[in-house]
């Protein structure tokens, strides 16, 4: 839900894109090159040259005569290599800026979602430059690089209600997206995540340029390349009602003091479902709470194998930690040696063990990597 209202575009352009992409892409069937950035973004600009004339903050933009026309276009309708057509009705012609929509309002000026020339906040402390105020067919006009594309990955899905974010990878910027894919193993449909305008895959991307985590999952972890938490918390919410009652039973042992009361409800936490990061980490908290023997630790560390079977990022943080615990250094090697034998399974994963085979595979090989295993 955060990830769709929190959809870093003007209230007033949502509509707008919404009217112009159907404007661009009627056909049902072809909704993927709707939603596809490239549909509208030419990689660069023309002729590489998206940053001149002051990039999006470009002179011709914000001029009220060129925004309602005549105007010649910066970028070629027909496409690359042919020569720019001149819009009578200007920037709003060429880019359906003025539209009825009875839902949406904004054919005329004062309308809720109108778009006008150089519209500026009304926030108290706002600039009033219009020239620092820029829109998205500003960046479908002048083009861009891999951050306009992935913002605008993220803008389109948000459009129709998907949830989708942008995420760094090195030098570059990807969008995460929500998706239905098959689970080949039992050919229903499953709730993951895919990435968009990706140059490297899951094992090499960071968290959510937003402040919040699916879960709140992997926010503590400290891994530069934290992505990978977003599979794992949607793995858990597409098991809702273990989700559910895990969270319930831990809400019930934070309430007691005891420790034997606080144990069976972490316990039932983790009953409800085993892979679920907060249960493991209450148990952990616990087992360090109460002096535990390295014995329990190294179970717990089984466990988390076990379950995080094909989570090898998360499985990986969460074996290193509780190796590192007091409570559990006489048995340090052999949870170490959990460690390095669910990433080795973990690397070998396939489809018919986990719908993120590949990206599995990825993230397990380079945890083995970095420690030259």
């Amino acid at each position: 839900m955060r990830y769709v209202f929190e959809n870093q575009i003007t209230d007033a352009e949502l509509p707008w894109l919404a009217n112009y992409t159907l404007s661009r892409h009627p056909d049902a069937d072809k909704e993927g090159k709707r939603l596809d950035a490239y549909s509208y973004i030419w990689y660069g600009g023309v002729d590489n040259g998206f940053t001149k004339d002051g990039g999006y903050s470009d002179p011709r933009f914000y001029d009220d005569a060129l925004f309602s026309g005549p105007v010649t276009e910066i970028k070629p309708s027909d496409g690359p290599g042919k020569e720019p057509k001149r819009w009578e009705g200007g920037w709003k012609q060429k880019y359906r800026l003025v539209y009825d929509d009875a839902n949406f309002p904004n054919a005329k000026p004062g309308d809720p979602f109108h778009i006008g020339c150089g519209d500026v906040s009304t926030a108290p402390g706002a600039t009033t430059t219009k020239t620092a105020y820029h829109r998205l067919w500003m960046v479908f006009e002048k083009g861009g690089v891999c951050g306009a594309l992935a913002k605008t990955f993220a803008n389109l899905n948000g459009m129709v209600g998907v949830p989708s974010y942008v995420m760094g990878q090195p030098g570059h910027a990807a969008t995460a997206t929500y998706e239905l894919r098959q689970d080949k193993a039992t050919g229903k449909k499953v709730a993951t995540y895919r990435i968009q305008n990706a140059v490297t895959g899951w094992s090499k991307s960071k968290s959510p340029s937003v402040a919040h985590w699916l879960c709140g999952w992997g926010r503590d972890a400290g891994s530069e390349f934290a992505a990978p938490y977003t599979l794992y918390a949607q793995s858990a919410l597409n098991e809702t009602e273990a989700y559910q009652r895990s969270y319930l039973a831990r809400l019930v042992a934070e309430s007691y003091q005891e420790d034997a009361a606080k144990r069976a409800a972490v316990d039932a936490a983790l009953a409800a479902q085993p892979s679920n990061y907060d249960a493991i980490r209450a148990k952990a908290d616990l087992l360090e709470r109460m002096n535990a023997p390295a014995d329990e630790w190294l179970a717990l560390a089984k466990h988390i194998a076990a379950e995080l079977a094909y989570h090898p990022l998360p499985l990986h943080d969460l074996l290193t930690s509780i190796a590192s615990k007091p409570g559990a250094a006489g048995r340090k090697q052999a949870i170490e040696q959990v460690r390095i034998d669910a990433l080795t399974k973990a690397s070998k994963a396939d489809d018919a063990q986990t719908i993120n085979a590949k990206d599995c595979r990825d993230t397990a090989a380079d945890l083995l990597k970095k420690q030259g295993v």
